[in-house]
């Protein structure tokens, strides 16, 4: 075998890896609608200012919930290719898919309006996960 026929059998393989990796769950995510663990919920209201003495042009507490969130460690590799319900730091909540990371996006389908669609998370944005 010479090096062309290696490269290119490694192309194939990658490109067949990476089509076999882009499918989306073959049935819908399960049928009910996790909520946010208590221990949260004090972060998603002062994501969105409910927090007193915060607003604009005021700077958060060094200790409080904006500080903690940017630490927060949002490691979904163990969600790959599990159903995994995410809620984002505007509120926002959904099932989500999850089959790559890369870097500080997970790649994955998001379940919207009865069908999965692809897309494209950046973890920053992610306050919470659970994946089941």
């Amino acid at each position: 075998m010479n090096r062309d026929d290696c490269c290119n059998d490694n192309r194939r393989n990658n490109s067949e890896l990476s089509n076999q990796q882009m499918r989306e769950p073959m049935g819908p995510p399960p049928s009910f609608t996790p909520t946010l663990p208590e221990s949260e919920l004090g972060e998603q209201r002062g994501a969105f200012g409910g927090q007193p003495g915060f607003g604009p042009g005021r700077m958060p507490d060094r200790r409080g919930d904006d500080f903690d969130r940017r630490r927060r460690e949002r490691n979904l590799r163990g969600c790959l290719r599990r159903f995994t319900f995410i809620w984002l730091v505007n509120g926002n909540s959904f099932w989500f898919f999850p089959i790559i990371i890369s870097g500080q996006q997970v790649i994955g389908f998001r379940w919207r309006r009865g069908v999965w669609v692809y897309d494209r998370i950046n973890v920053r944005r992610i306050l919470y996960h659970q994946c089941y």
